[in-house]
């Protein structure tokens, strides 16, 4: 076994040096492999509009995997804080590292399996793999995206046998903004939606806005049936916008 591990990390260590054209997704011969960021939490504080963003990232991968390798940048107002591996990948791990570099704009986490953890890779699966933490500096626009670091190091796998392969991936772009007032299912928009879930964690103990003054759009410190009537006055008749909410919660 000793010597099965010697010769996976002399194959590492040459795909480091090969040149990035010849690392194909075609490699990647059953269901295609795929890394995808799941949806973003943003907590964002009033003026002046600070706050955190956790944003995690998602794997599936139907072969066995001796590393994981995911290096990101970004543009727009935030700065990482940490990096978290997360769901079952971890336990197969041998090791594990999250960098980052505030100032170029990059984060890396990579994982590699080997002895003495069992199986001595990460076996087929799905689900969560890391998170990912910033820190909100300012509203506005935040794109990000896989890169090649240093020429070699790029989103890939690397199966037991030493194969590269190309997973899957789509960029993203997190809009950073204020609370919309009324908009208590934060589904980005003012609309009937709002009404539904307002009645419905009302009169039939749904979930509550959150936070909970995001549900008083009348701007009286409760969140009762008369803000139900204040949206669709809104809504429908033209009144007066929501309110931002009481502050005394």
């Amino acid at each position: 076994m000793k010597t099965r591990y010697l010769i996976l990390s002399a194959c590492f260590i040459l795909l480091l040096f090969l040149p990035q054209s010849e690392c194909f997704s075609q490699f990647d011969t059953g269901i295609p492999d795929t890394v995808r960021f799941g949806e973003a939490t943003i907590n964002l504080t009033e003026p002046p509009y600070q706050g955190t963003v956790i944003l995690p990232i998602t794997v599936f991968n139907d072969e066995a995997l001796a590393e994981i390798d995911i290096p990101l940048t970004w543009n727009g107002p935030i700065s990482c804080d940490s990096g978290k591996f997360v769901g079952e990948r971890p336990q197969y791990f041998l090791n594990s590292y999250f960098n980052f570099n505030n100032q170029e704009r990059w984060v890396v986490g990579t994982a590699i399996a080997g002895e003495p953890v069992e199986p001595y890779h990460i076996p087929p699966g799905q689900g969560e793999f890391l998170n990912i933490y910033f820190t909100i500096q300012d509203t506005g626009y935040v794109s990000i995206d896989s890169f090649s670091m240093f020429g070699f190091l790029h989103l890939s796998f690397v199966d037991t046998l030493g194969m590269v392969i190309i997973p899957h991936f789509s960029p993203i772009q997190i809009h950073i903004q204020p609370p919309l007032s009324g908009d208590v299912n934060k589904d980005g928009q003012v609309d009937i939606g709002d009404v539904v879930f307002l009645v419905n964690y009302l009169f039939k103990h749904n979930i509550a806005p959150e936070p909970i003054e995001s549900g008083d759009v009348n701007g009286d410190c409760v969140v009762d049936v008369g803000d139900v009537i204040y949206l669709i006055n809104y809504l429908y008749k033209g009144s007066s916008p929501p309110q931002e909410g009481c502050s005394h919660y």
